[in-house]
């Protein structure tokens, strides 16, 4: 499933002669094992003074709306 974290975890308390384990992972995903890690992909927003022009630009535009119903 997407989004989801998986774990598989093999215990054993002695190498157990003659088994051999293995696994076929596939899909858009990354595999933490040992040293290896996942990197995250940064996700762009806005500054704060961008958030600041947002929503004065959306109050603008609903008091334009409001004052434009009254009349």
């Amino acid at each position: 499933m997407a989004g989801q974290q998986y774990t598989w975890l093999i215990a054993y308390g002695t190498t157990p002669g003659g088994l051999n384990y293995s696994a076929t992972l596939t899909g858009p995903g990354c595999i933490a094992i040992g040293t290896n890690t996942c990197t995250t992909a940064a996700i762009p927003t806005l500054s704060t003074w961008g958030i600041i022009a947002l929503i004065a630009m959306m109050a603008v535009g609903s008091f334009l709306t409001l004052r434009r119903r009254q009349i």
